[in-house]
Parts: C-alpha cells; sequence; structure tokens
C-alpha cells in the first residue's frame, strides 16, 4: 500500500512556522496543521537521522491546542512519531492529523485522522533533510512516498 505524505510551511511575523501535513493511501486520507518554533522541526528532523534510534528518545513531534501552562498539547492537530518494529531495522512512521474544535468544544476535534507506515531508515533520511530545508525556509513544500 503506497501511501504519499505532503508536507508545507508557512513562516508567521514572530517567527513560527506553521506546519501542514496531508496523507493520501487508496481510499482514506487527512490534512492538518500546526505552528511549531522552526528548532522543533529541525530538531525532530535531526533525530530521525539517529540509527539506531535512542529508544529513550524516540522522534516526536506534536502541536496543536496547547493548556495555560504551555507543558502539554490538549488538542492534537499535527502529530508526527516513529517507532522501531520488530528486530529487522523496520521502523513505524506513524501521522496523526486533525481540524481544529470549535472555540465551545475545545480538546474534541472537528475530524481526525491516523495512519501509521512501514518505513526504511532511508526513507526517514530524505523525510529528515526536507523537513530541515522546510523549517530554514529553503524549501515551502515537498512530498515523499512510503
Amino acid at each position: 500500500m503506497a501511501v504519499n505524505v505532503m508536507f508545507g510551511a508557512s513562516r508567521d511575523d514572530d517567527g513560527s512556522v506553521e506546519l501542514s501535513v496531508a496523507f493520501a493511501s487508496e481510499k482514506f486520507s487527512g490534512s492538518g496543521s500546526a505552528y511549531f518554533p522552526s528548532t522543533a522541526i529541525s530538531d525532530f528532523a535531526k533525530a530521525l537521522d539517529a540509527y539506531p534510534l535512542d529508544k529513550h528518545r524516540l522522534p516526536m513531534l506534536s502541536g496543536g491546542y496547547w493548556d495555560t501552562t504551555a507543558m502539554r498539547v490538549t488538542e492534537e492537530h499535527v502529530g508526527l512519531s516513529i517507532v522501531p518494529k520488530g528486530t529487522l531495522g523496520k521502523l513505524l512512521f506513524t501521522i496523526r492529523v486533525a481540524l481544529p474544535a470549535d472555540e465551545h468544544s475545545v480538546g474534541n476535534p472537528k475530524s481526525s485522522a491516523m495512519i501509521q507506515i512501514e518505513a526504511e531508515h532511508a526513507q526517514l533520511s530524505i523525510l529528515s533533510r526536507k523537513l530541515r530545508m522546510l523549517a530554514a525556509g529553503a524549501e515551502k513544500e515537498f512530498s515523499i512516498a512510503f
């Protein structure tokens, strides 16, 4: 099953980056966006290059509505994570996207979608390089097939 994942970025005046993520696989798709400091995107991208992955610091990026202390996401709009799968070096790339809730129902997004993609380190290396270019403003969008 081929999955095409599209990433886009637009910079805000305060230096943050709105990261848009969309995926499509046969008859299933989803999209969402969230604001991140550009350093959060580049740190996630750098973590993708680790081989093997550090089991205590697995790559993860999560954004959306934060609690009042800005310590945790209360409504995730974009979530990206990588975990090892099995013992043969395969990885599981999970993408979670959601559309923000109405102002009266924060915490319950209008709609959400998730997909888990089996990936290889070589694919994550390409994703890492492209995400770094996005975070630096050298690219505005890209797509990658898994």
